[in-house]
């Protein structure tokens, strides 16, 4: 028993290499923010500068949305009829995600979000990031188009919450590539 959950552990934290891996490669964080200034560009928008936080909050999304692809409906598949298993690579590669995001102080990050309504939006910041939190509030929503709606919804308001449409626009123009990359992941790494 020990030793098949030392595989999963290993699978777990090898899919968020490969997860990382890949998506450093693509730049994605540079590349959405590119296509973010030039979507601002195009609707005679004045873009917003990012600072440091800003570049936190946009890995976070990205990575939490993509480990919560893996576990939610790509994982599964892998797992047919392996509970247990599939609860240990869960728990695990989402302990693994949790200390890479420690480890690179995003966990010290704040979340952006609307503080007021009327008469006008307000913003301001919230809890500190969590991936736990993030992953769970993914996993209870009741379809894929849900849950894409919520990674679209809180990476709009990270890129650009006065320019939402925008980062709505941005944010779907990237979903086949992060999914894509979330089953070459989990291709490499369960093909091992």
């Amino acid at each position: 028993m020990s030793e098949r959950i030392d595989i999963y552990k290993k699978k777990a934290l090898n899919t968020l290499r490969v997860l990382n891996y890949l998506l450093n490669n693509l730049k994605l964080e540079k590349t959405i923010y590119f296509t973010y200034r030039q979507g601002c560009s195009e609707a005679l928008q004045e873009p917003r500068s990012f600072i440091k936080e800003d570049w936190r909050r946009i890995k976070f999304e990205i990575l939490c949305f993509a480990v919560s692809t893996c576990l939610l409906n790509v994982g599964p598949i892998y797992f047919a009829d392996k509970k247990e298993e599939f609860s240990i690579y869960n728990a695990a590669l989402q302990d693994h995600l949790y200390k890479y995001l420690r480890q690179k102080k995003i966990t010290k990050t704040r979340e952006f979000i609307i503080k007021e309504i009327t008469p006008i939006l307000k913003y301001g910041y919230g809890e500190y990031l969590n991936p736990y939190n993030r992953i769970s509030e993914y996993a209870r929503r009741e379809s894929d188009e849900s849950y894409i709606k919520l990674f679209t919804m809180k990476m709009a308001t990270t890129i650009d919450p006065d320019n939402y449409p925008i980062g709505e626009i941005v944010t779907g123009s990237f979903l086949e590539l992060i999914l894509n990359v979330v089953k070459g992941a989990l291709d490499s790494v369960f093909q091992e």
